[in-house]
């Protein structure tokens, strides 16, 4: 018997498909050299590092057990890179903030690379959401 689509929650492997998405548009989008020229190298490895940081996060969330007879470090560590990966989101939203204000030869590619990171961000949240109720302590 399957579950009704209404009552199905966020496929967690969706969620890394997400992440490596926008990992992969970022190292595309940051490689181009007409976009961004080779003396931003320093910046454009820094928001790189940032997708590759969520993607990652995300990866070991999702491989972190949390069932029956799991560590008791593990639901904290599950929720802790859940966390670190929503921030690297942030950090990607800032970056792009920015790029915008600097780099007028960004913007057309901003429109796709932002919708990425702000879907990818949320999905992460709602993960997370779910993890923290399941997960916190009943008392």
């Amino acid at each position: 018997m399957s579950v009704p689509v209404s009552q199905r929650g966020d496929n967690r492997l969706e969620v890394f498909v997400k992440a490596r998405e926008l990992a992969t548009y970022t190292a595309t989008v940051c490689g181009n050299t007409e976009t961004f020229p080779g003396r931003y190298k320093a910046i454009t490895n820094r928001i790189m590092g940032a997708a590759w940081d969520c993607a990652r996060k995300v990866w070991r969330a999702n491989g972190t057990y949390v069932g029956r007879g799991c560590p008791d470090w593990a639901p904290a560590e599950r929720l802790r890179l859940q966390s670190d990966a929503i921030l690297d989101c942030d950090e990607l939203l800032f970056e792009m903030q920015m790029m915008y204000e600097v780099f007028p030869k960004s913007r057309p590619k901003l429109a796709k690379w932002s919708e990425l990171a702000t879907d990818t961000k949320d999905l992460i949240k709602r993960w997370h959401e779910a993890d923290r109720n399941r997960l916190s302590p009943r008392g």
